[in-house]
């Protein structure tokens, strides 16, 4: 509190007299839970830890919102928020005690390891589970455990054969992937090839057709010339005259050119 309150004055800084004057953070205190025989009495309960991680998630909430607000008061917590953040704070606090606690029963070895125990509480000051300590602050279960807390499913260690496990899972899923990406382009190529096997056989229809067209043309056009022999040929054997007059040459002539 000193180093923060060096930083910034009064006027500019993370507390104010209604949040300093609530008596939810100091130590001792337990709020709303201290009732006789409430199972959430001992984890609500502040501790000096759980104060401390409380000023540190309140000091790195508030350097946060102050960049991205001009005005010092926009960036304070209300009377109700800070006696929320205490609430979620004892919770993340209590789960993280217990997770420095926790044993192996099999090795009898601690499951968390100090550098673990270390990235939780970081992540706990950057905020990524206040959302969770605050549903389950809102939920109130009684028979609550840390291990229902995203915070220890999160940073559980996995053992190496669940490891070995979920690397032979994600390798069959990517196998799996890159057989259907396979198969979607033998498929494109199949695709393509019935399209182009398609258009070359319209093409030998259309030639078919042409050279059936051309043939038949061909045909008339050889049948009209043997006719107009037949005709030229019977008019000169059977038909042999003179005439002055042009029409009938001209005539034997047309027949000949057919």
């Amino acid at each position: 509190m000193s180093r923060h309150l060096q930083q910034f004055i009064w006027s500019e800084c993370a507390y104010t007299v209604e949040a300093v004057r609530s008596s939810r953070w100091h130590l001792g205190s337990s709020g709303k839970y201290g009732l006789p025989g409430d199972p959430w009495k001992d984890m609500m309960t502040v501790t000096k830890g759980k104060q401390l991680l409380f000023i540190q998630r309140l000091h790195f909430a508030y350097q946060l919102r102050r960049r991205q607000t001009k005005s010092a008061a926009h960036a304070r917590l209300s009377g109700e928020a800070w006696d929320a953040m205490m609430d979620s704070t004892c919770l993340l606090e209590w789960c993280l005690s217990r997770m420095g606690k926790a044993v192996d029963e099999e090795t009898k070895q601690p499951i968390f390891s100090p550098n673990i125990i270390q990235a939780a509480t970081l992540k706990i000051l950057e905020g990524d589970y206040n959302a969770d300590a605050e549903k389950h602050v809102l939920i109130k279960l009684p028979d609550l455990r840390a291990e229902d807390m995203s915070l220890w499913a999160d940073h559980l260690p996995k053992s190496a054969e669940k490891v070995a496990l979920k690397m032979g899972n994600d390798e069959i899923t990517r196998l799996d992937t890159e057989s259907i990406q396979k198969q979607f382009e033998a498929d494109k190529y199949k695709v393509s090839w019935d399209l182009a096997s398609f258009m070359t056989y319209q093409e030998s229809l259309q030639k078919e057709k042409r050279l059936g067209q051309v043939a038949k043309v061909c045909h008339i056009r050889a049948e009209n010339q043997r006719g107009s022999s037949a005709v030229v040929e019977f008019m000169q054997r059977n038909c042999q005259h003179h005439t002055g007059c042009y029409d009938d040459a001209d005539a034997v002539e047309d027949i000949k050119k057919v």
